[in-house]
């Protein structure tokens, strides 16, 4: 009878241990993968809900199933083995399932996580309380129709002032940073929201932002009032990639660069997903490689970095400025990645920068 029975046991535990590891394999990628995908709707049956639901079960099944196995093995040695290859396999299995996931359904992923951009908007009301005398909305209509909102801030009395064009960050919604350039005497800066931004109508996109960066530089640079001569450009974060594009598109007299990364690949590579090999990502998502353009501009550069920052890794702004074609300052602060908003030098130095561009 237990010779009988041996074979049949063997075979039970067997299948459940296949059983297991594609329980762990299922639920722990699952879990991981829910977590971090936004909710769109209120109802309960959402596909996001049913998703976590299973996964959660897998993940129960996978936990009580390896329980089972451990408590039916009598000796140490085989229950140690046991624990340790059915957790090496849930382990592999469930990386190759994230790449797999990653891969198949990357533009859902990164669109819906908001990887790359991450919209801020601003209502009506709150933007009909930015004016004062020196400030002017502007208005610009891109080729597709969209409608694209932003400031004027003109702190100078001249005929024709010299014109900073400010780019934000990938989270920003410009009109804080008015406060800011009020104080920057002699110049006039355009602030203008990427597309999905502020009142701006339409997605962001690379080719969007570069379309609409040179849009707004030839529209402003016909104005009676802006002298065409000295035109900056300047941007934080994201913004620089925007920034980096327009001074090698465009004449300008001087590029400000605030926690500059040289490509959102390296990004990519050196904090969000260093176990992701990124040849399996498309080439469409490796975007703003700022360090290609670099040695083919020639203006002035002013590169301000900060020696702590975890969002764009220091080395990153130095590659940058080190390829950079043109004469290169670099200034490294204390502090993180919001340098601009911090106790330092930096809107000093900016001014300085400045002096020599007017």
């Amino acid at each position: 009878m237990t010779s009988l029975r041996f074979p049949y046991l063997k075979r039970k535990t067997s299948l459940l241990q296949t059983l297991c590891i594609l329980g762990g394999v299922i639920g722990i990628p699952g879990i991981m993968i829910t977590h971090v995908t936004p909710q769109r709707s209120d109802a309960f049956f959402t596909t996001k809900n049913v998703a976590t639901i299973l996964s959660l079960l897998c993940l129960i099944f996978f936990i009580v199933s390896l329980l089972w196995l451990l408590e039916h093995l009598h000796r140490i040695g085989e229950k140690i083995k046991t624990l340790a290859t059915l957790l090496l396999l849930v382990f592999i299995g469930s990386y190759f399932v994230l790449i797999l996931f990653i891969v198949l359904f990357q533009d859902t992923f990164i669109d819906r996580n908001n990887v790359i951009f991450q919209p801020k908007v601003i209502s009506q009301e709150k933007a009909n309380l930015i004016f004062a005398d020196n400030i002017e909305n502007l208005e610009f209509i891109t080729a597709e129709q969209y409608h694209l909102h932003g400031w004027l801030v003109k702190n100078g009395s001249q005929e024709r002032s010299p014109l900073i064009i400010y780019f934000g960050g990938s989270s920003q919604e410009v009109s804080n940073m008015i406060p800011y350039f009020q104080k920057m005497d002699g110049w006039t800066i355009a602030l203008v929201n990427y597309r999905g931004y502020g009142l701006s109508e339409g997605n962001p996109s690379e080719t969007n932002l570069f379309q609409d960066a040179t849009l707004i530089y030839d529209t402003l640079s016909m104005r009676e009032d802006i002298d065409t001569a000295k035109i900056v450009t300047m941007g934080w974060s994201l913004g620089t990639g925007v920034a980096v594009y327009l001074s090698e598109q465009r004449p300008v007299s001087g590029t400000i660069l605030v926690t500059p990364f040289d490509s959102w690949a390296h990004m990519f590579q050196s904090r969000d997903f260093p176990l992701i090999p990124l040849s399996l990502i498309k080439d469409r998502y490796f975007v703003f490689n700022s360090i290609q353009r670099a040695p083919s501009i020639h203006n002035p550069l002013l590169c301000l970095m900060s020696s702590k920052d975890n969002i764009v890794l220091p080395a990153l702004s130095e590659n940058l400025a080190n390829q950079w074609g043109g004469e290169t300052k670099t200034i490294v602060y204390e502090g993180d990645h919001r340098l601009l908003f911090q106790e330092n030098s930096s809107w000093e130095d900016i001014s300085k920068f400045l002096e020599d561009r007017e």
